[in-house]
């Protein structure tokens, strides 16, 4: 499951038929995912997986997962993930500009001492951020900001209008 970062790589890079293929070929394989992967790595491979593929009854039952599983067994700091998981499901342009600056507080906790990109040039440059912005914007339609330097707006791909805003 831990395909999920070469979804984040086709995103960030604005691929959306080329994330939505990946997205198609991950998973499937419950007892070996449930033995090797991390309960994180597998709830967010999930609901990444089902967010680009826009299966709204999966993306509803894997955001929850990926919620319970933040608050109990992940790494520190992808909180902002899942609340722009949920503005996305809200459709609501509000949840997501206040999902932005929990998401930049992640991944500047994550890029310190011990953290996943400390050690990375993902430390300069949210490339997983720059995902979740893009498949907001590209999409769903949400008129997600950038957060510079993390999250650059050159990087972002052109918000394409959604009628149906709920905030």
């Amino acid at each position: 499951m831990l395909a999920y970062q070469d979804l984040f790589n086709a995103l960030a890079a604005g691929e959306f038929e080329l994330a939505g293929e990946l997205a198609a070929v991950m998973g499937g394989r419950d007892a070996i995912e449930k033995e090797f992967d991390h309960p994180f790595d597998y709830a967010f491979g999930y609901t990444l997986k089902w967010f680009v593929l826009k299966n709204r009854p999966e993306m509803v039952h894997w955001t929850k997962r990926f919620r319970d599983v933040c608050q109990k067994k992940a790494p520190g700091g992808f909180a902002g993930y899942v609340e722009l998981f949920e503005a996305i499901l809200a459709d609501s342009n509000r949840q997501a500009a206040e999902a932005m600056p929990l998401l930049i507080k992640g991944h500047e906790k994550m890029s310190k001492g011990r953290g996943i990109f400390a050690l990375t040039n993902d430390k300069y440059l949210c490339i997983w951020g720059i995902g979740m912005v893009n498949l907001a914007r590209g999409v769903y339609g949400l008129d997600v900001s950038a957060a510079p330097p993390l999250i650059p707006a050159e990087l972002l791909v052109q918000t394409f209008g959604n009628t149906n805003q709920a905030g």
